[in-house]
């Protein structure tokens, strides 16, 4: 990350206070990640996952994080396959 006046390292728990009992903490990672994102200019934003397509093992897996982007979005994100790289 550039160091700019414009920009700023959000910490989560120290944003949203503790993991509630319970809680899954990747899926709410994802879930804090996507609403951060949404909060801004949606024209602006773009999504890349890096995912090798494979079944996750439920949420706060990438998989989940896709389905949640096209949902929210109505947009597929760009996905980058680990083995092509």
């Amino acid at each position: 990350m550039t160091h700019s006046p414009q920009s700023a390292v959000l910490i989560m728990p120290d944003e949203l206070g503790p993991t509630p009992e319970g809680a899954n903490i990747y899926d709410r990672n994802n879930c804090w990640q996507l609403y951060s994102a949404l909060s801004q200019d949606l024209d602006r934003l773009d999504f890349i996952a890096l995912w090798d397509g494979k079944a996750g093992a439920g949420p706060g897996g990438t998989q989940e994080m896709i389905r949640r982007i096209r949902e929210f979005t109505g947009r597929a994100p760009v996905i980058i396959d680990p083995a092509d790289l």
